[in-house]
């Protein structure tokens, strides 16, 4: 009959394995694990910063100047306009558009096809 057995390399890693399967469930060890890398990042020196970039925010007072936020993709493209017009070559936007935009007004349809519907009444 062959026997079977683990090597120590072998059972040391499923002892560690299991150990920090274990700890994990364990709430302190997460905690202890945040604050391990709050420090490590308060360590670490920060990005070097460029007077070449400049981050816009919509803040209280452009949300009560333009509205409701998400604003349209128009007041978007406006902004974008504005911005290449005073220099700007790049743009990175943030934003998630989870609904299709509102449908622009047909201008060929206000002018050729309306004034023949409301002539017909």
């Amino acid at each position: 009959m062959k026997k079977y057995f683990l090597s120590f390399p072998a059972l040391l890693s499923l002892g560690l394995l299991l150990l920090f399967s274990l700890l994990h469930l364990w709430p302190a060890y997460e905690r202890g694990d945040l604050f391990l890398y709050d420090i490590y990042l308060n360590m670490t020196p920060g990005p070097e910063e460029d007077d070449r970039l400049v981050l816009l925010n919509i803040d209280d007072l452009g949300i009560a100047e333009v509205g409701m936020f998400p604003w349209s993709r128009s007041i978007m493209a406006d902004g974008l306009i504005l911005m290449k017009e005073m220099g700007v070559s790049h743009a990175v936007f943030d934003i998630e558009y989870t609904e299709d935009s509102p449908m622009a007004l047909n201008t060929d349809f206000l002018n050729e096809d309306m004034p023949e519907l409301l002539s017909q009444e």
